[in-house]
C-alpha cells in the first residue's frame, strides 16, 4: 500500500470495468451513454460514499456500549463526540475524488511506516 495512489485505483477500475458494468446490471444502475472513464469516476464516487457510511456505522458500533444507545442514540459527551466525527466524515461528501485521496495518503503513510518497522525488526533479528 506504499505506492498505491488515486490513479492506480481509477486505471484498475478501468481496466475491469466490465466487472463494475455486471455489478451496475445486478443493482440496476443505468450507465448507458456513460464512457468507461465517466463509469470510473461514478465508482469511485459510490466507494467513497459506501466507505463513509462504513466509518460511521463502525464508530458508532464502536461507542455503543448498552442496548438503549443502539435504538436512541448517544448522549451527552459520547454524542458530541459522535456527532463531531460524523460531520468531519461527511465534510468531504461534497468531493469524493479528495476524500479518496486522502484515504490513499493515509494508507501510504501507514504502509511506509510498517516497512520501517519491519527492517527495524530485521536489523535487530541479526
Amino acid at each position: 500500500m506504499k505506492n498505491y495512489s488515486y490513479d492506480i485505483l481509477r486505471d484498475g477500475i478501468i481496466e475491469d470495468i466490465q466487472k463494475v458494468k455486471d455489478l451496475f446490471d445486478r443493482v440496476g444502475f443505468d450507465y448507458e451513454g456513460k464512457t468507461d472513464s465517466e463509469i470510473a469516476d461514478k465508482t469511485i464516487t459510490l466507494i467513497a460514499v459506501n466507505f463513509r457510511n462504513w466509518m460511521g456505522d463502525r464508530l458508532k458500533n464502536k461507542l455503543t456500549t448498552n442496548f438503549i444507545e443502539t435504538f436512541l442514540g448517544f448522549r451527552g459527551d459520547k454524542e458530541k463526540y459522535f456527532n463531531k466525527i460524523v460531520k468531519e466524515i461527511n465534510k468531504q461528501q461534497e468531493n469524493p475524488e479528495k476524500f479518496i485521496k486522502n484515504e490513499i495518503k493515509l494508507m501510504n503513510y501507514v504502509g511506509n511506516n510498517m516497512i520501517k518497522k519491519i527492517s527495524k525488526l530485521y536489523d535487530l533479528a541479526k
